[in-house]
């Protein structure tokens, strides 16, 4: 399985420092999301060494558990129907507006009746 374009979106690290839980938000399907987790997964132990070379402050090095993070396509499905609801709300006013009849002003209506004082 290959890397496809993922984020870090956040991470928790266990008081004790033993794990940290490592969020990651992965652009496309669920198959690729899922084989970006494994790559990581596979990857943990090399990941794990590089953090301990450059983070010399740390005695230990926490476990690197990798979850998937879907808010980020679970906020953008949410936007999508929002516009969709929006752009048919607007459709449907729109047709509503089409279908209402024409209301004469009841001013216009009465200037140019008799009754309204103009003779002939």
């Amino acid at each position: 399985p290959r890397l496809g374009f993922l984020s870090l979106t956040g991470v928790e690290v266990a008081p004790d420092l033993s794990s940290a839980r490592v969020f990651v938000s992965v652009m496309g399907d669920e198959t690729q999301q899922w084989d970006s987790i494994t790559v990581l997964q596979r990857a943990k132990g090399f990941l794990r060494t590089e953090l301990a070379r450059r983070v010399r402050s740390m005695r230990h090095i926490p476990e690197l558990i990798f979850k998937l993070d879907t808010s980020i396509q679970t906020g953008a499905r949410v936007f999508e129907l929002l516009e969709q609801v929006k752009r048919e709300d607007a459709a449907r006013e729109t047709a509503q507006a089409d279908e209402e009849p024409v209301h004469v002003d009841e001013e216009e209506e009465s200037a140019g009746s008799p009754a309204h004082g103009k003779a002939d």
